[in-house]
């Protein structure tokens, strides 16, 4: 089993090209919701990157924005046939995929997010890695598997 220093300096030897997910579902602006709720639950997404024609990162959607915009609904305040940019949380943060697994888990940590789209030195999205693979990630690092647990 590491100790704590050790898996620090692996975390900041590892990049997120790494760990990232590369099956990446991108959204665009003029996506209807009943799309991105149909690709969220047959892919068993929690979030996906909005991006432009040429993949570059616009924002972000969440299962949570999905929930608050169906709330807004309810309530009179958004259109019935809503798209992406209905709910888009933008100026999403994103990160190179040479960055250290420990920058983008102290990113995400710090500003609240589960997941960071990663962009190439081009601009365009070529993954993203969220709180999950960080996880999965320290688990096997550590040596734990859900076997382990009590």
């Amino acid at each position: 089993m590491m100790d704590a220093e050790g898996l620090r300096a692996l975390a900041e030897a590892t990049s997120v090209s790494e760990v990232m997910s590369r099956d990446v579902f991108c959204l665009s602006m003029d996506t209807s919701i009943d799309a991105v709720v149909d690709l969220f639950l047959d892919k068993d997404l929690a979030q996906a990157p909005v991006v432009d024609a040429a993949w570059r990162p616009l924002g972000m959607v969440s299962k949570n924005d999905l929930l608050r915009l169906f709330d807004a609904q309810e309530r009179g305040l958004v259109p019935p046939q809503a798209r992406v940019r209905h709910v888009v949380v933008p100026n999403v943060i994103s990160i190179h995929p040479s960055a250290s697994l420990s920058v983008a888990a102290a990113i995400m940590a710090n500003e609240g997010v589960h997941a960071l789209p990663i962009v190439a030195p081009g601009g365009e999205v070529v993954g993203v890695i969220s709180t999950l693979d960080v996880i999965r990630w320290l688990a096997q690092k550590t040596g734990m598997h859900s076997s382990d647990s009590p």
